[in-house]
């Protein structure tokens, strides 16, 4: 599931458009893009937006400050409307404001009605977790009990981190994973995590034999 959305509504009298939700692709998604001080993180090009709007309204356009978008959303006879780009941009990563502006039947642009959504593209995967301790990789355990406390950093753009067996891992005070070893072998211990935008990092393995 996801969160809810950020972006903001505006009235002009009985007229309203608001955002409900934000999808990081062309066709809308099981989740919503996540946010950090009120703005949507990105992965890729594309971007789903659903809103609803008030009786009066028939459609919705969307600039960014400048001219409109060629992309226009009908408003619909329930009162929802869903808007679709496309390559929102084009190669370029960074900061977005959208206006999503209302449009009366009859064509005229209702701009004390709009609504705007801060939105942020972002392609570019985080580095990798470290493992400082044990700081070599294999490396030969001598203690007498079956348990390793490993300790390592993330990076600081790195929002969710997962261990062995894709178990999500507290990232509050960095790389902290306790590891079950076991005697006569050498054991293999994955790292990697996700940014806001959801990309992936290179998996750091770590290896242990006792």
């Amino acid at each position: 599931g996801g969160i809810g959305s950020s972006g903001s509504s505006s009235n002009a009298g009985n007229l309203k458009v608001e955002i409900k939700a934000t999808y990081p692709t062309a066709e809308g998604s099981s989740w919503t893009a996540i946010t950090r001080s009120n703005r949507y993180y990105i992965k890729g090009l594309d971007i789903t937006v659903d809103g609803t709007c008030a009786r009066g309204i028939g459609q919705v356009k969307v600039n960014e400050g400048g001219e409109f978008y060629p992309e226009v959303a009908e408003c619909k006879e329930n009162g929802t409307f869903r808007w679709t780009k496309t390559y929102l941009s084009t190669t370029e990563e960074g900061d977005k404001s959208l206006t999503f502006v209302p449009f009366s039947g009859a064509g005229s642009a209702l701009t004390e009605a709009s609504a705007s959504l801060a939105v942020r593209i972002d392609n570019t995967p985080p580095a990798a977790p470290t493992v400082t301790s044990p700081a070599s990789s294999p490396y030969s355990y001598n203690g007498v009990t079956d348990s390793y406390s490993m300790i390592g950093t993330v990076p600081t753009d790195m929002e969710t981190l997962f261990g062995p067996g894709g178990v999500a891992i507290s990232i509050s005070a960095g790389l902290r994973y306790t590891a079950t070893i076991v005697d006569g072998a050498a054991t293999d211990f994955s790292f990697y995590g996700f940014d806001l935008a959801g990309n992936q990092s290179a998996t750091t393995t770590q290896t242990i034999t006792w």
